[in-house]
């Protein structure tokens, strides 16, 4: 690992336009890195979450390349462990199939498996510390040639009328959306 990374040549220039950062206080307006993070399989059962469960597992893929090639990610590699009883059991039973596309996927039988508990597996899982991974995410982007700008957007329109640059994309990613009613706050996965 470099720790010093060369700017990317592009053509483009890339701007991240953000009130907050990770590294402010906490603020009830963006979602907090203080919960941490972790992987768990996502067993699929219709289109949309077989869809999620092929997504889940090239992010594993992913972050255990990014794991392997930079600790400074803060992506720790350990054993997932799940226990499953009452009328959830019997879903998670149809879908063991679904899991077995996970790395290091077993049903837990005999002693493994704690009295009462109906369904249990273990698979290969990762936490992410979040603080950390966010930090060094911004530290490869300023880097790289990425431009950081704190400001408070109002709309994504204003994203295109920024002093000093020639804007012709715009990602929204705002969480709040701007007052897009397809956006809400959700708790859980974001």
């Amino acid at each position: 690992m470099e720790l010093i990374e060369k700017p990317q040549t592009s053509k483009y220039q890339i701007v991240l336009v953000a009130d907050h950062f990770s590294t402010d206080p906490p603020n009830p307006v963006y979602a907090t890195t203080n919960a941490g993070a972790h992987f768990r399989p996502i067993p699929a059962t219709d289109t949309q979450t077989e869809l999620e469960s092929d997504h889940a597992v090239r992010t594993y893929s992913r972050f255990k390349k990014l794991a392997e090639e930079e600790p400074a990610f803060g992506i720790k590699f350990l054993e997932g462990i799940e226990y499953v009883s009452g009328p959830a059991a019997e879903k998670y039973k149809a879908m063991t199939p679904n899991y077995v596309k996970q790395e290091g996927f077993r049903l837990l039988e005999g002693p493994e498996k704690p009295a009462g508990v109906e369904f249990a597996a273990r698979y290969e899982s990762f936490i992410v510390e979040p603080d950390t991974y966010c930090f060094h995410l911004l530290r490869r982007f300023s880097l790289k040639g990425g431009k950081i700008l704190r400001l408070r957007l109002q709309s994504v329109e204003e994203a295109f009328c920024l002093e000093g640059y020639k804007v012709s994309l715009v990602v929204n990613c705002s969480g709040m959306g701007f007052g897009d009613q397809k956006t809400f706050i959700i708790r859980g996965i974001t």
